[in-house]
């Protein structure tokens, strides 16, 4: 089993960015429980090794995209709750039905206990399709009204690494954030708290840093973000960023972000560019390290 979820595993990510849930958790419930039927017709040890390895695939695939369907379909304010819920019913469940499992088989014998495993959970999960579909339904709408943030948020390098399930997170929870010409989003010194991205319009950067007077350093139009060195580096803003023009920009709360990029892994080219930048407010903090 454990050499199927292994085998599976990139394929099961790769399911979790699909639209549709409930086919392929039905698909992988069905993986997972009908090799055990088909066990009690096999003589050979080979063979059921075999149908133990498609289960543990199958396995695999439900734990992954049950855990995406409920993150999905679930505000994030409830989403804590359910989750100790699930991780206490989880061993509760696996007690009794050890415990029943053990009953079926002294009372009716292996043969039945497995066709009982296998066509029992296979009949549940048919069972249990429709609710799966209206979730998916949900989500569907949710995550097409979404899509334009979700590709945005997938073109920066900040995320190249980070899962299709953990940049809709980010972009159901972004706030969008409209300012006008010469307003200041960032503030040099003040507390880093949020990650910015610039959907529309210009902004200019300046920043003090280690000089004797303000100076003005590059300006970002579309597509670009901003205020990631204090969250990544825990320090305070390291440079001021003002509106040039009207500008539509998403607001990332910072726990979300670092949440996301420690999950993924913080790619070179992010940490590559985050060091230039500091490089030219704050030198000797980047020699320091």
């Amino acid at each position: 089993m454990a050499l199927g979820g292994v085998a599976l595993a990139a394929v099961a990510n790769r399911f979790s960015a699909s639209s549709r849930l409930a086919p392929l958790i039905l698909i992988g419930m069905l993986m997972l429980a009908l090799p055990f039927a088909a066990t009690a017709g096999v003589h050979h040890s080979w063979l059921a090794a075999a149908l133990q390895v498609v289960a543990g695939g199958g396995m695999l695939i439900v734990d992954i995209l049950a855990i995406t369907a409920i993150q999905r379909d679930l505000p994030n304010e409830v989403m804590s709750r359910v989750f100790g819920l699930f991780e206490a019913g989880v061993p509760a469940t696996l007690l009794i039905a050890s415990f029943s499992t053990a009953v079926l088989l002294h009372a009716f014998g292996l043969t039945t206990t497995l066709l009982a495993i296998g066509f029992g959970f296979s009949g549940a999960a048919v069972l249990g399709l429709l609710p799966l579909w209206r979730a998916d339904r949900r989500a569907m709408v949710a995550v097409r009204a979404l899509e334009p943030r979700i590709k945005l948020l997938e073109s920066l390098d900040l995320f190249a690494g980070a899962s299709r399930l953990a940049v809709e997170r980010l972009a159901r929870t972004a706030t969008e954030v409209m300012v006008a010409a010469g307003d200041v989003v960032i503030r040099e010194g003040d507390e880093a708290d949020a990650l910015w991205v610039l959907v529309t319009g210009e902004v200019t950067v300046s920043a003090r840093g280690e000089a004797a007077r303000s100076r003005r350093l590059r300006t970002m139009g579309a597509g670009t973000y901003f205020g990631e060195i204090g969250l990544l580096r825990r320090v305070p803003r390291t440079a001021t960023v003002a509106a040039l023009e009207p500008c539509t920009l998403l607001r990332i709360d910072g726990a979300d972000f670092l949440d996301a990029v420690q999950n993924a892994g913080i790619s070179s080219s992010m940490m590559s560019q985050s060091t230039a930048r500091l490089a030219r407010t704050h030198p000797r903090l980047v020699a320091s390290e």
